[in-house]
């Protein structure tokens, strides 16, 4: 065996590798100990355009008081659901929230959460390992499930997008609406992300 013919096609499958990464992600970090330990744990983070107006979100409700109160199970974990997660978009930005922002002013000792779609897509076992692994106050699961057909579980936290107001409406739920505050010192995009927020509470 040549070991000096093998060493040098490691070095150089190494360096596409990293090539590779820092072509995929500003992150830049595979490797022991570093954002992502292993290629397979490596998951590009979602686009500014979704990822800033997504942050602005959870930060607008957290300082408008949305976000106090919020039920705990017996656990005194607080259950988020994401419906149609479809990637899991949501991921590091949710569990980041979540630790730095939400948890430390709340009761809670941790969060659950659960994103479910049809199938699974966009590095769901990456995400889950990497949520466990930075986040040890926080679980996620992400499920294939037929939405249609299944009772999900009851939580504290929803995000889902379609029919809300209509739904809603049919409920008796009064909606708030805010405009997004990520958009008033940006230009419009044609198809801006999150550009309206409803909340309401039951």
């Amino acid at each position: 065996m040549n070991h000096g013919a093998n060493g040098a096609y490691a070095n150089a499958e190494q360096k596409i590798v990293t090539q590779l990464v820092a072509c995929a992600s500003p992150w830049n970090v595979v490797g022991p100990g570093m954002e992502f330990e292993r290629m397979e744990d490596f998951f590009a983070p979602p686009l500014e355009n979704w990822g800033g107006p997504y942050s602005a979100m959870l930060d607008f409700l957290l300082q408008q008081g949305w976000l106090q109160g919020l039920p705990l199970d017996l656990r005194k974990l607080l259950l988020v659901s994401v419906p149609f997660c479809g990637g899991f978009m949501e991921c590091p930005a949710l569990p980041q929230f979540l630790t730095e922002k939400w948890l430390p002013a709340s009761q809670a000792a941790g969060a659950s959460i659960l994103g479910t779609d049809e199938r699974s897509v966009g590095a769901w076992a990456a995400k889950e390992r990497f949520v466990a692994r930075k986040f040890p106050k926080l679980a996620l699961q992400l499920r294939a499930a037929d939405l249609m057909a299944l009772q999900l579980p009851k939580c504290a936290a929803v995000r889902e997008a379609a029919e809300v107001r209509k739904v809603a409406a049919s409920k008796g739920l009064r909606l708030e609406t805010f405009e997004n505050p990520y958009y008033q010192a940006r230009p419009m995009p044609a198809s801006p992300s999150m550009r309206y927020i409803l909340v309401g509470r039951v």
